[in-house]
């Protein structure tokens, strides 16, 4: 812990009060305690640093907040507070005290809530400390700062997955591992202090990796703050924004579809696919597969996977909408015959070698049963190129690569396929070869119907490729697809290896 002070804006501050604060450094204590600020000969106010959860100021939580307390948390006004990256000097605290702080000093400070509650002031940082990182809360008018340390933190920290924007009602954080105990714990949401109770999973049990927020009433304006621990959790300190509540429109199903609470499922082999409302909605289900928890945008969709084909299933459905109301569903249904799925898992459309001989397709097996290739149409925005008989055929999971019929897999320039990858020959990849800017790609059956889209976006690098995030990626979410470090042709998608 760091102390310090500054002559600006209080030019009879001692600068012995250094001194003190550094000695504080030895006792090690979590309250960084400063001794009467003396301005002007008649006395002055005490001043105090303290963290919630508690601890010192040189192990600091993950997630904290900052309390500044006595006399002088009674007068400050909390827009003079900042919180910065770092520590504070001299100077800098000159340069705030002056209203005037430089660019490098603002390309520092970091967003939080600053508030008055009880006589005290309370910092609170809009997202969690970095390990190992400092940070500095300082106070320009009296030339005052305190640093802190973050250090590993023991509690693990739950990120919010709901609301994702302004909403009404319930929220609620997630984390990777479960919430062992039943939680019900009563607490605030600050400032304006909201009182509810905190709960492990859904409303119905589901998804015990989860604690939510249940509000004793609903507020649909102001800006509000978790607790920092909970029930032994730390909880992500990004703001909650309340508003007014939405109309939510139940989702018109397709005739293929089942109503499922406000949204519609399309039930398959392995998986239903889920389709929200108009407004966004959490869903919380569990099932013989286990839990999923999922966000849907308007009318957006998710899969929920690991079904067994040819079977009775049933899902626990808890949906929470904007307006902050909770729908509970218990959706019966009966899966689909294990069948195949094409779908397109990687473009290399930007070769290093020569163009457009080493460009490539990759497509996937992601279904259940074998799936033939011979008829599978690609189609780019110069025509399509239709796999000829004899192309083979992919068993679940396997994977082949399209490519022109001069392709050479010797690995020369470009990352050659993985031993033993199927290559279906093609007189060429596209009508006049892949965009290097990028173009939507479409995997049409036999029959005509859709198997996959690809698409256009993120842009082609030169020896990159770009890749699915997992076979189950839905076509049409951004997400799902990432520019790849490294080409993985016949081998798995490697997201860790992403650079955008």
């Amino acid at each position: 812990m760091n102390v310090n002070t500054s002559s600006a804006g209080r030019p009879c501050v001692a600068l012995c009060l250094l001194a003190s604060f550094v000695g504080l450094l030895l006792v090690g204590a979590c309250r960084a305690e400063l001794p009467h600020i003396d301005g002007d000969g008649e006395g002055g106010d005490a001043v105090a640093f303290a963290l919630e959860p508690d601890a010192p100021l040189e192990e600091a939580p993950l997630v904290a907040r900052i309390h500044i307390l006595g006399d002088v948390a009674r007068t400050v006004d909390p827009s003079e507070v900042v919180l910065v990256r770092g520590e504070l000097t001299k100077s800098n605290l000159e340069s705030l005290a002056a209203g005037l702080p430089t660019e490098a000093l603002e390309e520092r400070m970091l967003p939080a809530t600053v508030f008055s509650s009880r006589g005290e002031i309370v910092v609170v940082p809009h997202a969690p400390f970095e390990r190992l990182e400092r940070y500095a809360v300082g106070i320009g008018s009296l030339g005052i700062s305190v640093t802190l340390r973050a250090q590993a933190d023991e509690a693990a920290v739950l990120h919010r997955v709901w609301p994702v924007g302004p909403a009404a009602g319930p929220t609620v954080y997630c984390g990777d591992t479960a919430i062992a105990d039943e939680v019900e714990e009563r607490g605030s949401l600050t400032p304006g202090d909201l009182r509810g109770t905190f709960l492990r999973g859904s409303p119905r049990g589901a998804a015990h990796h989860c604690l939510r927020f249940e509000p004793d009433e609903i507020v649909t304006q102001g800006r509000f703050h978790p607790p920092p621990l909970v029930a032994g959790w730390a909880l992500d300190p990004t703001p909650i924004d309340a508003a007014i509540s939405r109309t939510v429109d139940v989702a018109a199903c397709e005739a293929d579809e089942v109503r499922v609470a406000a949204g519609c499922a399309l039930v398959e082999d392995d998986r239903a696919t889920i389709r929200g409302p108009n407004a966004p909605a959490l869903w919380m289900m569990h099932g013989d597969a286990g839990d999923t928890v999922a966000v849907t945008e308007a009318g957006s969709r998710f899969v929920v996977g690991g079904l067994a084909p040819s079977s009775s299933v049933e899902l626990r459905v808890d949906m929470l909408s904007v307006d902050g109301r909770w729908t509970a569903v218990d959706l019966d249904f009966v899966t689909d015959a294990p069948k195949p799925r094409a779908v397109i898992n990687e473009v290399y459309a930007n070769a290093v070698g020569p163009e457009p001989i080493q460009e490539w397709v990759e497509i996937v097996n992601a279904g259940l049963a074998p799936l033939t290739l011979d008829g599978l149409v690609l189609e780019d925005v110069g025509g399509v190129t239709t796999l000829p008989e004899g192309s083979g055929v992919l068993d679940p999971g396997e994977l082949a690569l399209i490519v022109g019929a001069e392709f050479d897999p010797s690995g020369t320039y470009d990352v050659p396929p993985d031993e033993g990858t199927m290559l279906v020959r093609v007189d060429k990849v596209g009508k006049n070869g892949l965009s290097n800017d990028g173009e939507p790609l479409r995997l049409i059956r036999p029959d005509g119907s859709l198997s996959s889209t690809f698409p256009a976006e993120p842009k082609p690098k030169a020896g990159r490729s770009v890749a699915r995030a997992t076979p189950a990626a839905l076509d049409d979410e951004p997400t799902s697809f990432f520019l790849a470090e490294v080409p993985t042709p016949g081998a798995p998608n490697a997201p860790e290896d992403r650079t955008d």
